[in-house]
């Protein structure tokens, strides 16, 4: 260990130790995060790009015409009322 280094040890009743470079142990207080509300969630992923829903354009680059065909057939057919609507949605 250089004298930059420090390490964080779980003990074994779930606390968290910091041991430091002069090998002494210091205990660490982690506070559990805060929930956030449903708007504050929204809010970060309409900043956050990856985040943004998959426009028709964006499901014809992924997906060849024949299987998009087939993927919207087994949408109508199991999912008629669009229950299952994140990740890649394909409307049905």
């Amino acid at each position: 260990m250089n004298k930059t280094s420090t390490f964080v040890r779980m003990q074994s009743d779930g606390t968290l130790v910091q041991i430091k470079p002069d090998g002494t142990k210091e205990q660490m207080v982690v506070h559990p995060p805060t929930p956030l509300s449903d708007e504050a969630i929204t809010a970060a992923a309409l900043r956050d790009p990856d985040a943004q829903p998959l426009t028709e354009a964006d499901l014809a680059r992924m997906y060849p015409p024949a299987t998009m065909e087939r993927l919207v057939a087994i949408k109508r057919t199991y999912d008629p009322g669009n229950l299952f609507n994140q990740n890649y949605n394909i409307k049905p």
